[in-house]
């Protein structure tokens, strides 16, 4: 196809091209084709972004399955939707996508609020504890007290504070950003009225 004399290479299974009827045996050159300016720049658009969205899903499916090990409801549940975006990829259905995108507006939203509670958490002094533990450590009868805090339960990747907010907000900003990409591929699907714009 050369709109204003640019040339764009399209696969056969562009979901700008892939609808268009081609009898037995013949074959259809881009030249036959009519699109306009601006499908053509979303079907290029979503042939970059392919490979990118592709590699996404299947990470997200990988880490469902470490999701079976934590709850097997959960799990399955985020199984299917991860393998529903991966399938949107190859089908390009936006109603798979559309379920996607809301798991990773979902995920966004928990990432978000992990982050906000832990921050909040060691903000509060009241839900960490600290004992003194009086031992008696020399001959003399000196006393060593020594305080020691103890966590109410263990619930971060790290021991250190700092690190574990820079972790989860790094994670809420990397989840945006997949969920960002996400959302740009779903609006480079074809609608059906785009569909009908395109003549042979």
């Amino acid at each position: 196809v050369t709109p204003q004399n640019t040339d764009y290479e399209l696969e056969e299974t562009n979901p700008y091209i892939s609808h268009i009827f081609r009898p037995e045996g013949s074959l259809i050159t881009f030249n036959d084709i009519r699109i306009p300016e601006d499908l053509i720049l979303k079907a290029d658009a979503i042939e970059r972004m392919n490979c990118s969205i592709r590699f996404i899903c299947l990470c997200d499916v990988l880490m469902s399955l470490y999701y079976f090990d934590i709850n097997l409801i959960l799990g399955s549940i985020l199984f299917i939707v991860s393998i529903n975006g991966y399938i949107s990829t190859l089908n390009y259905k936006k109603s798979y996508l559309a379920c996607y995108l809301g798991y990773q507006y979902l995920q966004v939203l928990v990432r978000f609020l992990n982050a906000l509670y832990v921050i909040s958490y060691y903000a509060d002094t009241s839900s960490v504890i600290f004992i003194t533990n009086g031992t008696n450590g020399s001959a003399n009868g000196a006393s060593n007290n020594t305080l020691t805090k103890i966590n109410t339960f263990d619930l971060f990747a790290f021991d250190n504070m700092f690190i574990n907010i820079i972790f989860l907000i790094a994670m809420f900003l990397l989840q945006g950003f997949i969920a960002y990409n996400v959302q740009k591929y779903y609006r480079l699907l074809p609608t059906n009225e785009d569909r009908e714009r395109i003549k042979i």
